[in-house]
């Protein structure tokens, strides 16, 4: 997973968010159930035109990080992981507020939530015109936003 990530999909430029659970588990390694999935994760990276990364998705693994013994090693190897692939880190707007309203009515009407930080990142998705690369089937309840899920 080397050198920048500036690449086509069939001439139509992709751009793809990364959910906190990709990040983990491109970084855990070595699990050999994993493999085709992670295959299929880095193939998509390596496909985008750009990468980028929600705030939200930043936060949860700064929390996850926090209080843990490699807390400095994780935050480090996140940095590189930033700078290596040239993501940047989306902040949350006021118009992404108006999607994250929209996006909770739509599922409210359905009684199909998903949890409130996931519905930051289908906001921030959504908003941008973004696709996002998650392990979570319950972005599928979100008709307004493209979510890349891996079988397995």
């Amino acid at each position: 997973m080397e050198g920048s990530r500036t690449h086509r999909t069939g001439g139509v430029a992709l751009k793809l968010f990364l959910d906190t659970n990709v990040y983990s588990l491109l970084l855990r390694g070595g699990d050999p159930k994993s493999a085709g999935i992670r295959d299929f994760i880095q193939t998509k990276m390596e496909t985008a035109s750009q990468l980028l990364m929600p705030v939200v998705v930043y936060g949860e693994l700064l929390a996850g990080f926090r209080g843990g013994h490699r807390e400095k090693e994780n935050r480090k190897d996140l940095e590189e992981f930033l700078q290596e692939f040239q993501l940047p880190v989306l902040n949350v707007t006021r118009e992404t507020a108006e999607w994250y309203a929209i996006l909770r009515a739509r599922l409210n009407a359905k009684g199909k939530m998903i949890p409130m930080n996931d519905l930051w990142i289908a906001a921030l998705t959504a908003q941008s015109g973004s696709q996002l690369l998650t392990l979570d089937k319950h972005f599928l309840n979100l008709p307004e936003m493209v979510a890349i899920i891996p079988n397995g």
